[in-house]
């Protein structure tokens, strides 16, 4: 997979629906900004850094006051060097989840220590394609990431369609899964999907 540098912003895709009835939905416009790496601490073999995430999803305000009030767009950590997901958990308003993830490369097993808030704000656009209502959400990651280990990988993915994730116990979803399977799953716009380096590869402010 091709990894990013920098921060972005890069143009994907959301999906907003009604909240009664989810199978009623639409596609909109999103936008995802990282923001620089801000170290907290480096003891014991460890990095911990905070990273802040800006997604922006832009519902035409008409849709909005029809009842597509709720919208779900996909993002997640990566390795670079497996591919694989780490685990995760859907989340709404003021939300987190603590969790941590080994990975082996080459023969070393590495663990990354991570958790993710989010908070929302709603406020209403207007520009020549009409009045939009935005959902600004920022997710909020908190890494402890040990020293030699520069494989973790932040996608945004374009969304296609919005089925409920089947979760584990406490609402994880530990589903063992790699960022090439982006390219087949229908909920997945794989054509609009990006990956960015997001551990200390980035300038640390």
């Amino acid at each position: 997979m091709e990894v990013l540098e920098g921060r972005g912003p890069i143009e994907t895709t959301a999906i907003a629906f009604m909240p009664d009835d989810p199978a009623t939905q639409i596609v909109v416009p999103c936008t995802v900004t990282l923001e620089s790496p801000l170290l907290q601490s480096q003891e014991d073999g460890y990095s911990t850094i905070v990273r802040k995430v800006r997604t922006v999803t832009k519902v035409p305000l008409e849709d909005y006051q029809a009842g597509y009030t709720t919208v779900s767009f996909a993002n997640g950590l990566y390795d670079l060097y497996t591919g694989m997901k780490f685990p995760s958990q859907n989340l709404s308003d003021n939300e987190g989840f603590d969790y941590s993830n080994t990975i082996t490369v080459n023969g070393v097993e590495y663990t990354v220590e991570y958790s993710k808030e989010n908070s929302w704000e709603w406020e209403v656009m207007s520009s020549e394609d009409g009045d939009q209502e935005l959902g600004i959400c920022t997710g909020t990651y908190i890494l402890k990431i040990p020293d030699g280990y520069d494989g973790l990988v932040y996608a945004a993915m374009g969304c296609a369609s919005y089925v409920p994730d089947e979760e584990g116990e406490d609402g994880f979803n530990e589903t063992i899964s790699y960022a090439l399977d982006i390219q087949n799953n229908p909920e997945r716009d794989f054509s609009k999907t990006s990956f960015f380096h997001f551990g200390l590869n980035d300038p640390i402010r």
